[in-house]
């Protein structure tokens, strides 16, 4: 074997360990660090963070407005409520917000913008707003995984 062609390989190899090692940590494990109250903390820029709390906000409102829409029996106002926090809601996240969450909290969640989705369809389907209701506890479940597995510290402040 040639030392120009040993040499080559022996690059491409490193090259190519050198972008997995990056893709486990953009895809997997995102930017953590310990914390206090056995959550993982991720740690973020102030305005990340901010984005972040805007979206958990915009669940609530959709969430006020499922509960008020079933409530009064106005299913399609139900489905509009849980479809503007659907997946349709995402994709203008940051890539390098992205690459900080780590794959639980993604897999959480983006299932939660979906499950608000199939809770739309579910109730456009069966007209049954008290169904709705059930299935909206299934998606309160997913919030509180979250909310008890992950929190967000800022860059400054991480240990």
């Amino acid at each position: 074997m040639r030392l120009g062609y040993k040499i080559s390989l022996g690059l491409n190899l490193l090259l190519l360990a050198a972008l997995a090692a990056g893709a486990w940590l953009f895809l997997v494990q995102g930017n953590v660090t310990a914390s206090t109250d056995d959550r993982t903390a991720v740690v973020v820029t102030a305005p990340e963070r901010d984005m972040v709390l805007g979206d958990m906000r915009a669940f609530l409102v959709a969430v006020q407005a499922i509960v008020e829409a079933a409530g009064a029996g106005d299913i399609p106002a139900l489905a509009t409520a849980a479809r503007s926090v659907g997946m349709a809601a995402t994709g203008n996240e940051p890539v390098a917000l992205m690459g900080k969450l780590p794959l639980g909290l993604k897999t959480l969640g983006f299932g939660t913008h979906a499950a608000f989705d199939t809770l739309a369809q579910n109730a456009e389907t069966s007209g049954n707003g008290a169904a709705a209701l059930n299935e909206l506890g299934d998606v309160l479940a997913m919030c509180t995984a979250c909310h008890a597995s992950y929190k967000f510290v800022l860059e400054a402040s991480a240990p």
